[in-house]
C-alpha cells in the first residue's frame, strides 16, 4: 500500500516550464464518445503484453511461431538436455503464470478538434509530465488516439515539416512502450517525406528551418538503423542517397553530460543515440546481415567483423573514460560509480554491447535448419559469449533503472543476452565459466520478477512517500530486500515505512512461535529482516507504534515541520504478525498522540475506507481515537477491496453511536478515484484547486516541535511501546501513559476535518488464486503544510 504525499508551501513553486494550474491542459473530453479505442492497443494489456512478447522473443535467436528456427531451438534443447521445451505452450501459459492484469479502459477517448501535430505534441508532453501535478487529470493514449484517427486525411494532404514532426513524433511515443511493428510502419511514412522534404540531404540545412530537418533526418536516421539489426530487415534509409556529414560541433560537444545527471544548455541538440553509433549500426547490416553480407565467404565476414570491431572499440575510446561501459559492466565496480549515471548514459552502454554482440554473433546461425548448424566464426564465439555475460552484469547493476514501464526500450538487449548465455550453456555444459553463467542468468531472473508492479510503481514528484504496511507477501528477505531498495532509491525527501500482517519476520515475538512452520526450511532471520528496513536509507523513517517529528527542508520544498504516527498493527483472521484483540484497541490506540498530524496505521478505522464483502472490517477503538486526534491525513491499507479516500468532518459522538460505532453527526463525503486500467493518477486535492481545502487549521509543527530537532537534525524518532514476548500486547501496554502534556484545547477547536486514505495497491487477496490484480498506482495526496521557520 503506497500513498504519496506532497507538502507544500501556501505558494508552492513549480518548475517554469510547466503550468501551476492544470485547468489550462484540460480538454473537453464529452465530445470523444465517438472516437475508437482499437487505434492504439495498451501495452499492458494480457493480450497485447503477449503479442509484443512473441514479436520481440522471436529476435532473439529464438525464430517466430512454426519457424525453422524455433523447430531448431527446441530440438537443440531436446538434444543437449533430454528436456522438451515447447516455446509456443510457454508462451501461451505466460497468463496464468504471471497474473497480469487486463487494463484495457474502453472509456478513454480525446477530441479530434484539434490540428494533428498540436494533438501529438500534446500526448508526447503529457507522457514526459504525466506524474506531475499538473498534469494530473491528462491521458496521453488518448490524445495519441486522436492523431491515429486523422492520419489518412493527413496522408492525402501536402506533405510539409509539420507533417514529417507528427510522424516522428508518434513513433518516438510509440517505441517505448512497446508497439514497434507500428512505429516502424510510420517510420517508412516519416522518411518518405524526409526525402521529399530533401532532408537527407546537408544542402537543406541552408534552408528555412533547415537545421531543425536535419536535426529530424539523425533522429529518424538512427532509429531506422536500430530496428533495422534488431528485425534484421532492410534500412529504410539508404547511405548511398544521404548526406552523413555530422552535425558541426557534434563529435567535440560529447562530454560526461551525456552520461551523468548535469544541467545541459540550451543550445545542445540530444539526440536519441550516439549518431556514431547509428553508422556503426548501418555498416553492422550492410556487412553482416544483408544479403550482401550472407553470401561473403567465412574469411571476408571475419574481415569485416574484426574491422567493425576496430571501429566499435575506436568509438568506445572517443568516451570520456570514466564513462567507458568498460567501468561499470563489472562485479567489483563500486557503488558510487552509478549514482550519477543517468537513464541516456545506461542506453548508450547497453547499445555499445548490442552492436559488440550483433557483430561477433554474425554466422549462418540465422538461416538454422538443423540444431547443430550453430556454429560461429571461431575467432568470434567467445567474445560472443562474453558480451552477452557483460550485458548482464552490467543490467544486474543498473537493475534500479528497469520498471514495468520502460521495460520495452532494454527488452531487446536482455532477451538477445539471455538466450545467447541459455544457448552456450546447454552446448558447454562443462566449460568452466557454466557455473558462473548458470549465477548471471538466476540473477537475471531475479531482475525480470523485479518488474513486477508490487517491485516497483513508477512514482509521481512529492515530498513524502508512505508506505502503509505488507512490504512483502511473507516476510522472506529477498522480498524485503527488493522492497527496500524501490523505495530507498524513490526520489522523495522522506519515506515513511510501517509493516502490515504479511512481514511476519519483522514481527520477532511472532516469528519466534510461527516461523518454522510458515518458512518450513528457509528460516529467515529477523535481526537481519530488521536491518534491511532500517538501514535502507537515511530518508527511510520505520515506525514501529510509534510517533516522529519530520523536518522537510529541501531548497524547493515546503520548508516545514510535523509529527507522524505509524503502527503495523491490525485485526484479521489466521495467524499473521502484529495482531491485537478487540478488547485491547482502546489501549493500544490511546498511544496517537493528540497533536499528531499524520496517523498511518495498517487498520484502517470503522466505517471509513474498510468495506470487505458488503461488511465494516475496520476498528472501532482507531476510529474514535481519530476522532478525538483529528490529524490532518490518516492512511491505512489492510482491506484492499476498499481502496480510496473519504473527507470526514467530525462532530461529537452520542453516546448511543459510540458504543454502536455510528458516525453520527458526522459528515462525511467519498472521494473518486480513477476507474481500474485508467493511466490518470490517482489524485486526492486538499489544497483548494480542484476540490474544497481540507479544513484543518491545528498543525502541530510549531515551536514546540523545533525544540525536538537540533539544527542539524531532520527526523527525531520518539520511543516505540514495546509487544508483550510472544505476540500482541503486553499488559503494561494496556495502561496509557498519562505522560502526554500537551495543551491540545485549542489545536482540537482548530481540526475539523480529516481525510482518511485507504492506500492499498493489491487489488486481489491472499493467496491471489487466478493471479495477483493490482491498482493502477500509487494515490498522490495535494496537502498544503505552513512553513514553519525558527
Amino acid at each position: 500500500m503506497l500513498i504519496s504525499i506532497w507538502g507544500k508551501e501556501f505558494t508552492w513553486r513549480r518548475s517554469k516550464s510547466i503550468p501551476a494550474d492544470s485547468s489550462r491542459l484540460s480538454l473537453d473530453h464529452s465530445s470523444f464518445d465517438s472516437l475508437s479505442s482499437g487505434y492504439l492497443e495498451d501495452p499492458h494489456d494480457v493480450e497485447t503484453t503477449l503479442a509484443m512478447f512473441q514479436t520481440h522473443i522471436a529476435l532473439c535467436g529464438v525464430g517466430a511461431a512454426g519457424s525453422a528456427e524455433r523447430d531448431s531451438f527446441s530440438s537443440l534443447i531436446h538434444l543437449r538436455t533430454g528436456c522438451a521445451f515447447d516455446v509456443d505452450r510457454f508462451l501461451q501459459g505466460l497468463p496464468n503464470a504471471s497474473g497480469i492484469p487486463s487494463s484495457r479502459d474502453p472509456e478513454r477517448t480525446t477530441s479530434q478538434k484539434w490540428p494533428s501535430q498540436n494533438l501529438v505534441q500534446t500526448s508526447l508532453v503529457t507522457e514526459l509530465h504525466r506524474l506531475e501535478p499538473a498534469f494530473s487529470n491528462t491521458d496521453p493514449d488518448s490524445y495519441l488516439r486522436a492523431t491515429l484517427s486523422l492520419l489518412p486525411r493527413l496522408l492525402m494532404e501536402t506533405a510539409n515539416l509539420r507533417t514529417l514532426e507528427t510522424f516522428t513524433i508518434i513513433v518516438t511515443y510509440l517505441l517505448p512502450i512497446g508497439h514497434t511493428r507500428t512505429a516502424d510502419f510510420l517510420l517508412a511514412v516519416a522518411v518518405r517525406i524526409l526525402y521529399n522534404l530533401g532532408g537527407n540531404r546537408y544542402s537543406a540545412i541552408r534552408e528555412a528551418e533547415g537545421v531543425h530537418l536535419r536535426a529530424i533526418f539523425w533522429h529518424c536516421y538512427s532509429l531506422d538503423k536500430e530496428l533495422a539489426i534488431r528485425f534484421g530487415r532492410p534500412p529504410l534509409t539508404n547511405d548511398i542517397d544521404c548526406d552523413l556529414r555530422l552535425p558541426d560541433n557534434y563529435i567535440s560537444s560529447w562530454s560526461h553530460d551525456h552520461f551523468f545527471h548535469r544541467p545541459l544548455s540550451s543550445q545542445v541538440l540530444l539526440y536519441t543515440s550516439d549518431l556514431r553509433l547509428a553508422l556503426i549500426k548501418s555498416k553492422i547490416y550492410a556487412l553482416l546481415y544483408s544479403d550482401y553480407g550472407r553470401a561473403q565467404p567465412e574469411a571476408r565476414r571475419l574481415q569485416y567483423i574484426r574491422e567493425l570491431d576496430e571501429e566499435l572499440n575506436a568509438l568506445k575510446s572517443s568516451f570520456p573514460a570514466s564513462c567507458w561501459p568498460d567501468v561499470f559492466a563489472t562485479g567489483d565496480a563500486p557503488d558510487y560509480t552509478f549514482h550519477d549515471l543517468s537513464l541516456r548514459g545506461v542506453n548508450l552502454h547497453l547499445e555499445y554491447y548490442f552492436c559488440l554482440g550483433k557483430i561477433h554473433g554474425a554466422s549462418n546461425a540465422y538461416s538454422l535448419t538443423s540444431p547443430h548448424s550453430w556454429t560461429f566464426l571461431p575467432s568470434s564465439a567467445e567474445l560472443f559469449y562474453q558480451e552477452s555475460r557483460t550485458m548482464l552484469l552490467y543490467i544486474s547493476r543498473i537493475r534500479h533503472f528497469l520498471n514495468w514501464h520502460t521495460y520495452w526500450i532494454h527488452a531487446q538487449f536482455i532477451l538477445t543476452a539471455v538466450v545467447s548465455l541459455f544457448r552456450h550453456l546447454i552446448t558447454s555444459p562443462t566449460a568452466h565459466t557454466f557455473a558462473r553463467d548458470l549465477q548471471i542468468l538466476e540473477n537475471t531472473a531475479e531482475t525480470f520478477s523485479d518488474l513486477d508492479h508490487t517491485a516497483g510503481f513508477r512514482l509521481p514528484v512529492g515530498d513524502v512517500l508512505i508506505h502503509a504496511g505488507d512490504l512483502t507477501n511473507q516476510g522472506s528477505k529477498s522480498e524485503l530486500r527488493k522492497t527496500m531498495n524501490w523505495i530507498a532509491a524513490a526520489d522523495f525527501e522522506v519515506k515513511i515505512v510501517i509493516c502490515g500482517n504479511h512481514d511476519i519476520t519483522l514481527d520477532t515475538p511472532f516469528y519466534k512461535l510461527h516461523g518454522p512452520k510458515i518458512h518450513n526450511k528457509q528460516i529467515q532471520s529477523p535481526s537481519e529482516c530488521i536491518d534491511i528496513v532500517t538501514n535502507a536509507s537515511p530518508s527511510v523513517v520505520f515506525l514501529q507504534h510509534q510517533s516522529a517529528l519530520v523536518r522537510l527542508r529541501r531548497p524547493n520544498g515546503p520548508n516545514t515541520v510535523f509529527k507522524v504516527f505509524g503502527s503495523p498493527y491490525s485485526q484479521c483472521g489466521g495467524s499473521w504478525a502484529f495482531l491485537y484483540e478487540s478488547d485491547e484497541a482502546e489501549s493500544l490506540w490511546k498511544q496517537i498522540p493528540l497533536d499528531a498530524d499524520v496517523v498511518v496505521t495498517h487498520m484502517p478505522p470503522h466505517l471509513h475506507c474498510d468495506r470487505a464483502s458488503g461488511v465494516s472490517m475496520g476498528c472501532l477503538g482507531l476510529k474514535r481515537r481519530l476522532q478525538m486526534v483529528r490529524p490532518c491525513l490518516a492512511v491505512c491499507g489492510h482491506i484492499h477491496e476498499s481502496r480510496g479516500f473519504e473527507r470526514v468532518r467530525w462532530a461529537s459522538v452520542s453516546k448511543e453511536g459510540e458504543q454502536e460505532g455510528k458516525n453520527v453527526g458526522d459528515q462525511v463525503v467519498k472521494g473518486v478515484l480513477p476507474p481500474q486500467g485508467s493511466k490518470k493518477q490517482s489524485l486526492v486535492d486538499l489544497t483548494g484547486k480542484r476540490a474544497s481545502k481540507l479544513d484543518n487549521d491545528g498543525f502541530s509543527g510549531a515551536k514546540a516541535s523545533f525544540s525536538s530537532l537540533d539544527s542539524h537534525q531532520d527526523v527525531a524518532l520518539l520511543p516505540p511501546q514495546a509487544p508483550k514476548e510472544g505476540h500482541g500486547l503486553s499488559a503494561s501496554d494496556k495502561t496509557q501513559s498519562e505522560a502526554q502534556k500537551t495543551d491540545t484545547e485549542g489545536l482540537q477547536a482548530q481540526r475539523r476535518e480529516t481525510c482518511v486514505v485507504n492506500a492499498a495497491i493489491m487489488a486481489s487477496n491472499w493467496p491471489h488464486r487466478g493471479g495477483r490484480k493490482f491498482y493502477p498506482g500509487p494515490i498522490i495526496v495535494d496537502l498544503e503544510l505552513p512553513v514553519w521557520t525558527e
